[in-house]
């Protein structure tokens, strides 16, 4: 009983029989859930009959029933290279796209308070970018079985455009407007890697970002990859 016991437990404990060290690359798709979005309009403003113009109000918006479409999840391709220095120590570089979202909203103007000037259709379109540099903390479960957690410092790139209609003429707008924000974040992640050979790994991750330039939201994303050491 006692051999079966130590056996047992070197084999949960032990290192694995395909250490994986060197160079790596790594594809993969994940399920990206979206939250916290927040949405505002400052190129609003009611046209009064001299000819000058009233600041209008629209927004901070959040979630409600204005939307008609909230993009708050999304398919996601990733890739990553890195470096694996030891069977507990490496160092992974990701990029995620994580393409367009869309939301769209219909709302009214508020003119003095509480007044609606009119109703104002408004499109909002993000494409993100997502730039991951995160060491890799690593513990063996057995001979197959490697479990990671990982910081994360993040570069996120949002690209945007808002396109705003109506059909009141008294409400002046800028039709498109684009802009760009770019921005230094942080997050985690924490996986498990299943080696199917001494070269290819089976990776399951959860990760959580902070996608800031991209209105304030934040991503859960669950991923199945392939890693491959070279």
């Amino acid at each position: 009983m006692k051999s079966v016991f130590v056996s047992l437990l070197s084999l949960l404990t032990g290192v694995s029989a395909w250490a994986q060290t060197g160079f790596f690359a790594e594809a993969g798709v994940g399920h990206l859930s979206l939250s916290g979005a927040k949405y505002s309009i400052a190129n609003v403003a009611l046209s009064s009959s001299g000819g000058n113009t009233v600041p209008g109000t629209a927004g901070p918006f959040t979630t409600n029933d204005s939307f008609s479409r909230e993009d708050d999840h999304a398919t996601v391709p990733f890739i990553a290279a890195g470096y694996t220095f030891s069977e507990n120590l490496g160092l992974r570089f990701t990029y995620h796209h994580i393409g367009d979202l869309t939301t769209i909203a219909d709302y009214d103007v508020i003119i003095g308070g509480d007044a609606v000037a009119g109703s104002v259709h408004t499109v909002f379109q993000d494409t993100t970018r997502l730039f991951t540099l995160s060491p890799e903390f690593s513990w063996s479960v057995n001979q197959t079985i490697e479990l990671t957690v990982s910081p994360e410092l993040n570069l996120v790139l949002n690209r945007a455009t808002i396109t705003t209609t109506t059909d009141d003429v008294s409400i002046m707008i800028v039709p498109t407007s684009p802009y760009s924000d770019e921005s230094v974040t942080f997050g985690g992640s924490a996986d498990v890697k299943f080696h199917l050979s001494p070269q290819a790994s089976l990776v399951v991750r959860y990760k959580y970002t902070d996608l800031k330039p991209s209105r304030d939201r934040t991503g859960h994303l669950i991923s199945a990859s392939l890693r491959w050491h070279f």
